[in-house]
């Protein structure tokens, strides 16, 4: 028997085939993650009920005025991950190498991930989808040459459980065990490693740093009795300065008690800026309750701070009366 095909159902066969390659590319697509950059993977270890489902490496990210490299990963727990009520916490560790050499590794865990993996579930089968997001400043990289350079990235997760250390305690002619101290520990090796080497353009890498003599907040455009509450005096802030290039706190100076106007011969120590890079000066109020109150701030590229023959720079912005500042900036790279 010959069936015969008309147009309408070479048509539709068609259509069906373009939706199934346009799928298989959309999930091509889900799989990269939207990563910019390509690598090669030199070592993967799955685990049967965790599982690094999502991985992606991306350039050109900025955070807080930095470019650097962003390591985004998805880690799905499975409905079979069973824990226990001694499972604390679940850390990744992140390295950078070169050569076989590790030159850059943070941890992250206990509260620094942007969300918890493992919430602890007493003797019950848990399953959690979770994505996360590290971010490395070009800058951080200050002992790596200038130019393109071979890199790899080691990603390895484990489960944190928590050990109690006790110490005795005389109490009224009676010793007693209390907790001095709670390790947290790994138990067993990695549950998920990735293991992947990519090329990545270092740029050059400058080194600086700042001085700051004294500062004037300006009373007429801020309400001082507000910044504090006190049973006797003005009320005025409790004020200190902090530098920061991109995430990192490079400086944060002494506190100048109840004042609008802080003094001292400070000094930050040295700080790594790529060409790209700004840094911020921020002026806060020194609170001992909770976060401490932010009250202006300036931010721009390091060398709008350099004045001709070393002399101080006198820095107006919001609620600032004037800042004697001044930059000290290396005219060659560090790399």
């Amino acid at each position: 028997m010959i069936v015969r095909r008309d147009g309408s159902v070479r048509f539709v066969q068609g259509l069906l085939l373009c939706l199934l390659l346009a799928m298989s590319g959309c999930w091509l697509l889900f799989e990269d993650w939207g990563g910019n950059v390509s690598y090669e993977v030199v070592e993967e270890k799955v685990h049967t009920q965790i599982l690094l489902d999502k991985f992606a490496i991306d350039t050109a990210v900025r955070e807080l005025s930095s470019r650097g490299i962003q390591v985004r990963m998805r880690f799905d727990f499975t409905e079979e991950f069973t824990v226990t009520d001694s499972l604390e916490d679940y850390e990744v560790a992140v390295s950078f190498l070169q050569g076989g050499q590790v030159i850059k590794r943070d941890t992250f865990g206990e509260g620094e991930l942007e969300k918890g993996l493992v919430q602890v579930k007493e003797n019950r089968t848990i399953g959690i989808d979770r994505r996360f997001s590290f971010f490395f400043p070009e800058h951080s990289f200050h002992a790596l040459k200038q130019g393109v350079q071979d890199l790899e990235l080691l990603v390895e997760g484990y489960a944190i459980y928590l050990k109690p250390i006790y110490r005795n305690v005389e109490l009224e002619d009676t010793i007693i065990q209390e907790i001095e101290r709670v390790d947290r520990i790994r138990v067993g090796g990695y549950d998920v490693k990735k293991h992947v080497k990519f090329a990545y353009t270092i740029p050059p890498i400058y080194e600086g740093q700042l001085m700051l003599t004294s500062f004037a907040l300006d009373e007429n455009s801020m309400n001082p009795s507000d910044m504090d509450v006190r049973l006797f005096g003005s009320g005025y802030p409790d004020v200190f300065w902090s530098l920061r290039c991109g995430e990192m706190t490079y400086f944060a100076s002494e506190v100048n008690r109840n004042s609008l106007q802080y003094s001292g011969d400070d000094t930050t120590s040295a700080f790594y800026f790529a060409p790209t890079d700004s840094i911020s000066i921020v002026v806060w109020d020194w609170d001992n309750v909770g976060r401490h109150d932010l009250i202006t701030g300036w931010w721009g590229k390091p060398d709008l701070l350099v004045e001709k023959d070393g002399e101080m720079k006198n820095l107006r912005f919001k609620k600032m009366k004037n800042m004697e500042i001044r930059a000290v900036l290396g005219s060659k790279a560090v790399n």
